[in-house]
């Protein structure tokens, strides 16, 4: 039994150096696949903090580009509003020049009138005159007449105290 005994203790104890070797490169094995575990962890969490980032960022880009969707709509709604506008006043341009052209048509007929208006002025000064000269030469005339008239009463009126006389002085004789 003594051998065995000895035997057993020696295998015990080869048995726990085996053990402990094998424990130990364990140990190793588990402490390198910790340190890497470790080292993917920071990795991760630099990773997880970066997209992390990165998501704040997106969100900000989001939010700025629904901002600028925002504006962009107002610029369409200006857009369409000045549109609107647009076709508002190439109608009151067309309504504007057709009212122009009417407003021509109607100059040039009132120019026509008033050369019309001129001319028979004109004729009805020259007609005028003319009236004015007849009745200048007629009034000539009457005054002429008048003249005569009286100096024919004159001599009449000579001639028949002249007549009176003779009778008188034949009447006498």
């Amino acid at each position: 039994y003594i051998s065995s005994g000895i035997e057993r203790r020696v295998h015990k104890q080869w048995y726990q150096r085996r053990v402990h070797g094998e424990l130990s490169r364990e140990s190793d094995k588990l402490r390198s696949a910790l340190a890497i575990e470790v080292e993917k962890t920071e990795t991760n969490e630099r990773e997880l903090t970066a997209s992390r980032e990165l998501r704040a960022k997106f969100e900000l880009m989001k939010e700025e580009d629904s901002k600028k969707n925002s504006r962009l709509e107002e610029f369409e709604k200006l857009a369409e509003v000045a549109d609107k506008k647009v076709l508002e006043l190439g109608a009151e341009n067309s309504r504007l020049e057709a009212t122009l052209k009417d407003m021509e048509i109607e100059k040039k007929s009132l120019f026509d009138v008033d050369q019309r208006m001129r001319e028979d002025l004109e004729d009805a000064n020259g007609k005028t005159r003319n009236l004015e000269e007849g009745l200048e030469n007629a009034m000539a005339d009457l005054e002429s007449a008048i003249i005569e008239k009286e100096t024919a009463q004159e001599q009449m009126g000579q001639i028949e105290s002249q007549s009176r006389r003779r009778q008188g002085t034949q009447g006498i004789r």
